[in-house]
């Protein structure tokens, strides 16, 4: 990014659109640097790249009075990654994989180094085609920004439980690659004495609507709904039905506003 002397009559949003950004666009390591030397941002990681998270509607809108910045997130190069922050394991790390010239990469993403930026400097930046996020690594990327907020939060009771069969959880889900979630419903939010159990009243896995449509693919995962169903009936303390296998588009925001999520693996990828 080379220094400028551009004023605000200057600015052409359409030349944001020319450059081909989008949500998941990566800003070049050395353009994040002069950023940060700016001052537009805090000193950051050397070699840290940049991610577009704004939804592409945002980052292309034509009027800076509409939208007037976009938010970043700052993803730092690994050597290697770590299994306890892969696959949406740590909600307060990220280790998501890039494509860096054509082979693959990881880079280590945390939520504090969010920022939002004003968006006419990509006007002047260049995409990073070197670095590229593949679809699959932009969905985990939005699942693990939003499930901050929408993450589960059990009584400390039944969590306690449920580590009797964490790693039960972990193997059943992690190849699942069709199930997009697994959510359950209690029947109460409150701390439970020991000898009281906690009903999960109804259990529901989601799969993407296109694999529901695949009957081999569903009966694959109403196998893995029936093995869930016994790993929870089988946890000491926690009593649980059969759970519903539902393609997502069946599963409305009135059920993600009641319904609980319980795996913790949802956007699966092969190693």
């Amino acid at each position: 990014m080379s220094e400028t002397t551009e004023t605000v009559s200057d600015r052409d949003p359409q030349r944001i659109r020319n450059g081909k950004w989008e949500q998941g666009a990566v800003i070049a390591p050395e353009d994040l640097a002069t950023l940060c030397s700016q001052g537009v941002l805090p000193p950051g990681p050397v070699g840290a790249c940049a991610v577009l998270l704004s939804q592409s509607c945002d980052v292309l809108a034509e009027s800076y009075d509409d939208e007037p910045e976009v938010e970043i997130i700052v993803a730092s190069p690994l050597v290697k990654s770590d299994w306890r922050y892969v696959k949406l394991r740590n909600p307060r790390v990220l280790h998501l994989p890039f494509d860096v010239n054509g082979a693959r990469s990881y880079c280590e993403l945390r939520p504090h180094l969010r920022f939002m930026v004003p968006r006419h400097l990509l006007e002047v930046l260049v995409r990073d085609r070197a670095r590229e996020l593949a679809p699959r690594s932009l969905r985990m990327l939005r699942t693990w920004v939003v499930d901050r907020y929408l993450r589960a939060v059990f009584p400390d009771e039944f969590n306690t439980r449920l580590k009797r069969v964490e790693q039960q959880l972990h193997n059943l889900f992690k190849k699942a690659i069709d199930v997009t979630g697994a959510w359950v419903l209690l029947d109460t939010d409150s701390e439970l004495e020991a000898g009281e159990p906690y009903r999960i009243v109804s259990a529901i896995i989601t799969m993407r609507t296109d694999a529901y449509t695949d009957r081999t693919r569903r009966l694959i995962v109403e196998k893995i709904g029936s093995r869930l169903g016994q790993i929870l009936e089988g946890c000491d303390g926690v009593e649980c039905e059969l759970p519903e296998v539902r393609p997502e588009a069946r599963f409305s925001l009135d059920d993600l506003g009641v319904y609980q999520r319980i795996d913790k693996n949802a956007d699966h990828e092969e190693d």
